[in-house]
């Protein structure tokens, strides 16, 4: 099964799960063209962001909905989200319970920067900085930004950004606790859902790891890992939209990030 099957299959299993688990609610979704007749969100217009507010969803509507959306192709976002910053502790979640270990930048580091961003799964290229094994050396990652819902009274007290980086077979890093990573956002895969069980959970971040490998091989993203915000110079990166030395962040138009 390729990449854009296990995406609708996974966006329809987890969408009738949420409603069968969950109250109404809003689900915020990426996109790159504003939608007519939706509710946008305010910075719809920056970030391409619309959200939809659900009432009740079954699985046949969830399929319905999803054999709608063009998962063939996973599209750019309009910006280009650029974070540095020193992974955090996290919460021994994504190594030890799930196997998947995760680099973590909380919200509290990039004052309100996180707070336009919706919550869900993003891919696209990641370096710790160092000169340790595996250190200033870019590698693919995939990226969940929210508040891992799935642990039920055990959520993210914050938004936060949890990189799993993708490392060739037979690569370690170990550790990357109280190390600067900078990490770079291009793509959306799918909305963050609250899962019933672990098992249906960690299939889907299995998917979400497969697809973001695929993606990262398209000439367009491809190019973004020669982004000069990957190259460790002399002098420390800040982001043009805020922050200082220790953390900073910047968002960049996706035709002009490369020029």
């Amino acid at each position: 099964m390729n990449c854009s099957k296990l995406r609708s299959v996974m966006l329809a299993l987890s969408l009738s799960a949420s409603a069968a688990f969950s109250p109404p609610t809003t689900i915020t979704k990426l996109n790159p063209t504003n939608m007519i007749g939706a509710n946008h969100h305010p910075l719809s217009s920056l970030f391409g962001i619309t959200t939809m507010t659900t009432t009740s969803l079954s699985s046949s509507s969830s399929d319905d909905s999803y054999q709608n959306e063009n998962l063939d192709v996973i599209e750019p976002l309009p910006k280009v989200l650029r974070f540095r910053g020193t992974v955090a502790n996290g919460y021994g979640r994504g190594g030890k319970k799930l196997g998947v270990p995760t680099a973590n930048l909380p919200e509290s580091l990039f004052s309100n920067a996180l707070s336009d961003i919706s919550t869900g799964v993003y891919f696209g290229w990641a370096l710790i900085e160092g000169s340790g094994k595996g250190r200033n050396a870019i590698q693919k990652a995939v990226v969940n930004v929210g508040y891992s819902p799935t642990f039920a009274g055990e959520e993210n007290p914050e938004k936060i950004i949890e990189a799993h980086l993708i490392l060739e077979e037979n690569d370690k890093m170990g550790d990357f606790y109280g190390e600067i990573m900078r990490l770079q956002l291009i793509g959306s895969l799918r909305p963050e859902m609250k899962f019933p069980s672990f098992p249906e959970l960690l299939s889907a971040i299995q998917n979400d790891i497969v697809c973001a490998k695929e993606a990262l091989t398209e000439s367009r993203f491809v190019e973004f890992g020669k982004d000069e915000f990957l190259e460790v110079r002399d002098g420390v990166w800040i982001g043009e939209s805020g922050g200082d030395e220790d953390a900073s962040w910047e968002f960049q138009d996706f035709d002009q990030a490369l020029l």
